[in-house]
């Protein structure tokens, strides 16, 4: 009876035999998908930096641009060439002026 004993424990050894087998090659391919995903989670960590410093440079671009834009509409406001029209109206009638005071001497 004590051979069979041996027998039957050894019988049921074989399925938890096959349970750990089974159970650490599941623990090696998680290892492997959980590596998988780090990389794929580094690499697009890559890219967010990527793509922040992307739009840091085009926002400060676009903030350039934009104080150009404020600048020349600033000059070319209706007010401003009102303004350069007359005093470039007042230099030329001073200019006139001189020209005759030169050409009556």
């Amino acid at each position: 009876m004590a051979g069979g004993d041996s027998a039957m424990n050894l019988s049921d050894l074989i399925p938890v035999a096959g349970m750990i087998v089974s159970v650490i090659a599941a623990a090696a391919v998680a290892r492997h998908q959980i590596r998988k995903l780090e990389i794929d989670a580094d690499k697009s960590a890559a890219r967010l930096d990527t793509q922040d410093i992307r739009l840091d440079k085009l926002t400060t671009a676009t903030e350039v641009l934009d104080r150009r834009t404020d600048t020349l509409s600033k000059i070319l406001s209706p007010e401003n060439l009102e303004a350069r029209t007359r005093t470039i109206e007042s230099i030329r009638v001073d200019v006139e002026w001189i020209k005759k005071k030169l050409e009556a001497k």
